[in-house]
C-alpha cells in the first residue's frame, strides 16, 4: 500500500522522540508528559501516488496529576508587613487534576477552626482573621486527589513579635578601657508603651553612684 502516516499535535506534525514516536499508523508513548502532550492529535493517511489524504477527528488525553510546591505569604506582600490583629494570607502552590482538596496544618497539627481561619479551596488560600504571637508557627499544606496525596516542598515560618514585649534596639559592646579612665556603655530598648531600663552587674542592679 502506497500509504503514509503522519500525526499531528494541535496542528504542527509530531516529531519521534525515545518517549513518543509513530510506529505503522499509531503514534506510541513510552511516558505521557502533561505539558509536551496536552493538546489535541490528530492522524493524516496520505496516498503517496495520488496525493490525497484523509484526516481522523482529534483526541486528546485526560492528563491526571499532582505537583508539589511552596507555601508563600499573599497578603500583606512581604513579612515586614505583618502586624499583630490584622490578617495575614497564605497561599499554596501544589496544583493538579482533577483539582485537588487541600488541607493546612501549623507545626504539625492540622488547621480546622473556622472561627479563627478563613480556608478558600479555590484561591488555595488559608487566613489568619487576626494574626497574633500565638499562631507563630511552621505552616504546610497538603493537598489529595485521584493521583495521590502530597505535602508542600518549601515551608512558610510566622513570626509576629509582640509590640508590647522589649526588643533591643542597641546592645552594649565590650569595651577596652584605661583604669580611673570614664566609660560609657549604650543600650536602648523599644516597645509599647516605652519600658523601663535597668542594668545588673553580676546579675545584681545597679544602683546610682558618684561613680
Amino acid at each position: 500500500m502506497n500509504i503514509a502516516f503522519q500525526w499531528l499535535l494541535n496542528g504542527k506534525p509530531v516529531k519521534n522522540s525515545e518517549r513518543r514516536f509513530v510506529e505503522g499508523s499509531n503514534l506510541q508513548f513510552t511516558a505521557v508528559d502533561r505539558k509536551e502532550d496536552s493538546g489535541d492529535f490528530q492522524c493524516i493517511a496520505r496516498d503517496t501516488v495520488t496525493g490525497e489524504e484523509a484526516r481522523t477527528a482529534t483526541a486528546s488525553f485526560n492528563i491526571k496529576w499532582i505537583e508539589t510546591g511552596g507555601v508563600i505569604l499573599k497578603d500583606p506582600p512581604v513579612m515586614s508587613e505583618i502586624q499583630t490583629s490584622a490578617p495575614v494570607t497564605l497561599r499554596c502552590h501544589i496544583d493538579g487534576h482533577p483539582r485537588p482538596n487541600w488541607q493546612w496544618f501549623r507545626d504539625g497539627i492540622q488547621l480546622t477552626d473556622a472561627s479563627h481561619y478563613t480556608f478558600n479551596n479555590k484561591e488555595r488560600s488559608l487566613t489568619l482573621k487576626s494574626a497574633s504571637p500565638d499562631d507563630n508557627g511552621v505552616y504546610y499544606c497538603c493537598a489529595r486527589n485521584a493521583v495521590g496525596n502530597v505535602c508542600s516542598n518549601d515551608n512558610f515560618t510566622l513570626m509576629i513579635i509582640d509590640a508590647s514585649f522589649p526588643q533591643p534596639v542597641i546592645r552594649p559592646q565590650d569595651q577596652i578601657v584605661n583604669k580611673k579612665e570614664d566609660a560609657l556603655f549604650h543600650c536602648q530598648f523599644t516597645a509599647t508603651p516605652l519600658p523601663t531600663q535597668e542594668w545588673l552587674f553580676d546579675n545584681s542592679i545597679i544602683h546610682n553612684s558618684s561613680r
